[in-house]
């Protein structure tokens, strides 16, 4: 009964954070590939890295600006088109589950 009520929470958390926006939001768009609309967003607060969906190159890979130190929670979570995140050195602390349903990464 926990379990289940564990995960109630964190996909209700998850379903807020989503509909969630603050002035720290650089751009949030939708496109279409090949019939499937990605959603594009992008959030970051200082050296936090806090949200980053859709924004890997044609290849499906994704350069992590230098001087980000701490990659948040569920910061790349559902994001289908990423296949492959470069991390810089600066980069100390991944948050729980930053790369949780990235089926196409590898």
């Amino acid at each position: 009964m926990r379990k289940f009520i564990a995960i109630m929470m964190a996909i209700m958390i998850v379903l807020v954070c989503v509909g969630c926006g603050d002035n720290n939001t650089t751009g949030t768009t939708g496109t279409t590939q090949s019939s499937v609309i990605v959603q594009k967003e992008y959030k970051q607060d200082g050296t936090t890295l806090k949200r980053c969906i859709g924004q890997a190159d044609e290849n499906g890979v994704y350069r992590v600006p230098d001087g980000i130190t701490f990659i948040y929670e569920m910061a790349f979570y559902g994001d289908t088109t990423v296949r492959e995140i470069i991390l810089p050195s600066s980069v100390t602390t991944i948050g729980s589950g930053a790369f949780g349903y990235c089926p196409s990464l590898r």
